[in-house]
């Protein structure tokens, strides 16, 4: 499973605490600016874009492979 606070998750995660850092210091920006769970897109989505379209060949193919990934897609994103 990759390190979900490395890269793009890491710097994600550390934008977060910062708009938490700053809607607490400014209580008129907390007030008015709204921080929500960002759209990453389902397990599917991620499949396909890190596997290619021939994915869905590989449903038909290579199911049990196609199973594995999207368990390791899945798990990564409940850890994020």
């Amino acid at each position: 499973m990759p390190d979900v606070a490395r890269g793009l998750g890491g710097k994600a995660l550390e934008m977060g605490r910062r708009y938490a850092e700053i809607a607490r210091t400014y209580p008129k920006i907390g007030r008015y600016v709204h921080v929500y769970h960002p759209d990453m897109q389902g397990p599917m989505d991620i499949c396909e874009l890190l596997w290619g379209s021939e994915l869905f060949l590989g449903l038909v193919d290579e199911p049990a492979l196609v199973h594995e990934c999207l368990e390791l897609i899945c798990e990564t994103y409940v850890r994020f």
